[in-house]
């Protein structure tokens, strides 16, 4: 007689008996682009553990494939999706973190919700320092971005952000970010975005008012 397992009425043993039965097909899918099924599949299992959850699968850092679930700066959920992960299996191909870390930026951002795909080569921005609340407003300077759906953009935005700097440093430092097109901007310099990385150490710690949160003065 063959003996079934039943169901768990915890959905976060129910989410990772799920994720370690699909982890090949969602491999898969994550190699082959077929984002949008894969999306489809991710948010339908994780939304059982909570809707509020954001996640990413990527290239890992020292394994093929990473698993980010994060709360995206709700501290409750910041909990909940490090709880979910104390519980996440060892499979030898997944690194599995609880805020997105800083990885090699991305060549291209894609959007599975509306298939959109944006360029990140040619973005700029032009930094301002809020030193009242130890924060680095952005203005992101690209013509495709700014043609496209405010949204879209920023969401683009964000995923780019997130892997060049990682999670908690993008909630630690940077403030309000904005779509700028090339000609409605005047000001004598842009940085390029692969060098905000060295722009941020420099302005967080050169010798001259440095960029600090006010419980570090």
């Amino acid at each position: 007689m063959v003996k079934t397992r039943q169901p768990s009425n915890d959905p976060v043993t129910e989410f990772w008996r799920w994720f370690v039965a699909t982890e090949s097909p969602l491999k898969a899918l994550y190699s082959a682009g077929q984002f949008e099924p894969l999306a489809e599949q991710m948010n339908r299992e994780l939304d059982r553990v909570d809707p509020g959850l954001a996640w990413e699968i990527g290239a890992g850092r020292t394994r093929p494939y990473l698993l980010t679930i994060s709360g995206e700066g709700n501290l409750e959920l910041r909990e909940k999706a490090e709880r979910l992960l104390e519980r996440a299996p060892r499979l030898k191909d997944w690194e599995f973190y609880s805020s997105r870390p800083a990885r090699v930026a991305p060549a291209a951002v894609r959007l599975p919700e509306s298939g959109q795909r944006f360029e990140t080569s040619t973005w700029t921005f032009v930094p301002s320092e809020r030193s009242d609340e130890g924060r680095l407003d952005l203005v992101i300077v690209d013509e495709h971005l700014a043609r496209s759906g405010r949204e879209s953009a920023l969401k683009a935005v964000s995923i780019y952000l997130d892997q060049l700097l990682g999670e908690d440093t993008v909630e630690a430092w940077i403030g309000m970010v904005s779509i700028e097109n090339p000609a409605a901007v005047r000001v004598k310099k842009l940085f390029k975005m692969a060098e905000l990385p060295d722009y941020l150490l420099w302005v967080t710690h050169r010798d001259k008012s440095p960029l600090r949160k006010a419980s570090d003065r």
